[in-house]
């Protein structure tokens, strides 16, 4: 096993687990995503237009779930990117957490505000 260059650098076995980490959060994303795309196809077919109701709101729990899941996927893929373009993968990890937040915050949101009004 050769030295650490720098802070970043992460040893074996923690790149190993930390890529275990992103591994189940990719997992987890495909079957909520999927979920979802079964959730809006059954409201489309059920009742004829958008979302609502129980529908809705499995959307929004799928929508939750899958942001988190996306911000634990996009940190391993950070920690896995190589330490030259590792400003890169940062950067995007920045964004997708604003992304996760917004999701989550919108559909925290629809699922308790929007039904009472």
């Amino acid at each position: 096993m050769t030295e650490p260059t720098s802070d970043c650098e992460v040893s074996e076995s923690g790149l190993d687990s930390n890529l275990k980490i992103g591994f189940w959060a990719a997992i987890v994303n495909f079957i909520f995503g999927l979920f979802f795309l079964a959730t809006v196809a059954a409201s489309f077919i059920a009742l004829k237009g958008p979302p609502v109701g129980i529908y809705l709101t499995l959307t929004s729990v799928a929508s939750l779930i899958g942001a988190v899941a996306l911000v634990f996927l996009w940190s391993a893929v950070h920690i896995s990117t190589p330490p030259n373009r590792q400003i890169f993968s940062l950067s995007s990890l920045a964004m997708i957490t604003i992304l996760a937040a917004l999701t989550c915050l919108t559909r925290i949101v629809q699922i308790s505000l929007v039904p009472q009004a």
